[in-house]
């Protein structure tokens, strides 16, 4: 998109060239996010499933 950008500053190209190179960007922005969020997941569902390390609130909680 950067590229593209500048093409359309410098005259050398339409901003419809632009807004394709937008509409090719923001999906893939969408696609690394959701693949970040995923990766994270998964090393809590490892976390998870070898025993936790960290500590529940709730079974900290004084009783009484």
């Amino acid at each position: 998109m950067k590229i593209a950008t500048q093409r359309y500053g410098a005259g050398h190209a339409a901003y419809f060239e632009v807004l394709d190179a937008q509409q090719q960007l923001f999906p893939q922005e969408i696609a690394l996010a959701q693949n970040q969020l995923n990766q994270l997941l998964i090393i809590v569902h490892l976390y998870t499933s070898l025993g936790g390390g960290w500590n529940d609130p709730e079974t900290l909680a004084p009783t009484r």
